[in-house]
């Protein structure tokens, strides 16, 4: 699992969606895994991207979120196949006991924050990724519902060997040490690539002494960040921060990733998987199949809040009139 960081501006989301596929590159760039480069095609069969706002159905449940999200991703898998699956990322990601529970509209409650959230990353969890973008999952959470919603995916991650990068705002201490490498980043430039322990021992060597209590992201976000003065004072350090840690980063031995080596042996079942989905009209078919059916269940739920609604008020209008 990698955190991505860096002040606003630095390039996190732009990073992500180069590296999805989601925007293309100048030339001169590439995308590369196990030394082998890949195009936009392998791109959307081996990753899924999960947006910074939740997208969801006010009117269904966790389970038939998750359980459409697959269907449509895999028009031809079998129901048992579906219900295994779904029922296998509901436990991992802690949705077990809101996994009947209505996702929520403006006229009704539902989940909260953070059960949203792994709602939402669990929509391309269970498609079998095996590289999962993630675009600020902990914004507006708060720090326990942030770490449940990190925990949650490491442990899948963990279990299934998918491969993470978050672009992460701040996080908690706690949060942060479930991710095994962090990535920081200001003005677009990369300005440090390692494990998130190794942080500490990388800013004193460039003069920076850490503050007790103070997580050295907190240290060195203050440094990056051009855009205001910091009180982090340190006389080795020259004005261009950003500059320094650029080089100092690059001096160093060349920091390899062991997870992706990883996933070399994980592509089977998602290639296999995505074999089975169908092309041209007989895809068009079935999503419009599957697509009228959840539309039929949203409009039919919304029919009957707004059906209770209208009889409430019209109750109510009847009894005020009568006094």
């Amino acid at each position: 699992m990698v955190a991505i960081m860096g002040p606003s501006g630095a390039g996190k989301s732009t990073l992500l969606d180069l590296m999805s596929g989601r925007k293309r590159y100048d030339t001169g760039g590439k995308i590369a895994m196990n030394g082998h480069e890949l195009s936009g095609h392998d791109m959307q069969i081996l990753s899924s991207f999960v947006e910074q706002e939740d997208a969801l159905l006010g009117t269904l449940t966790s389970r038939e979120t998750l359980s459409y999200a697959l269907r449509l991703a895999i028009p031809k898998a079998k129901p048992s196949f579906i219900k295994e699956r779904v029922e296998h990322v509901i436990d991992m990601l802690g949705l077990r006991s809101c996994a009947d529970t209505q996702i929520g509209t403006p006229l009704k409650r539902g989940l909260s924050g953070g059960q949203k959230r792994r709602v939402s990353i669990g929509c391309s969890l269970v498609t079998y990724p095996r590289i999962l973008y993630l675009d600020e999952p902990t914004s507006g959470l708060d720090s326990t519902a942030a770490k449940e919603v990190i925990s949650s995916v490491g442990s899948l991650a963990k279990t299934e060997g998918i491969m993470v990068l978050a672009s992460i705002h701040q996080p908690s201490y706690t949060t942060l040490n479930e991710f095994t490498d962090l990535v920081l980043l200001s003005q677009g430039s990369l300005c440090y690539h390692g494990k998130v322990g190794d942080l500490e021992q990388f800013l004193l060597e460039i003069g920076v002494g850490c503050v007790p209590f103070v997580p050295p992201t907190d240290t060195a976000m203050q440094l990056l960040n051009t855009d205001f003065e910091t009180n982090v004072q340190s006389e080795n350090l020259s004005r261009d921060v950003v500059k320094q840690f650029k080089s100092h980063f690059e001096s160093h031995e060349k920091h390899t990733c062991h997870l992706v080596d990883k996933l070399a042996a994980t592509t089977d079942v998602t290639v296999a998987l995505r074999e089975e989905q169908v092309l041209g009209i007989t895809k068009i078919w079935l999503h419009s199949m599957i697509l009228g059916e959840r539309m039929t269940l949203n409009y039919s739920r919304y029919v009957v809040v707004d059906t209770h609604r209208f009889h409430k008020r019209g109750f109510q209008l009847i009894v005020h009139v009568q006094w």
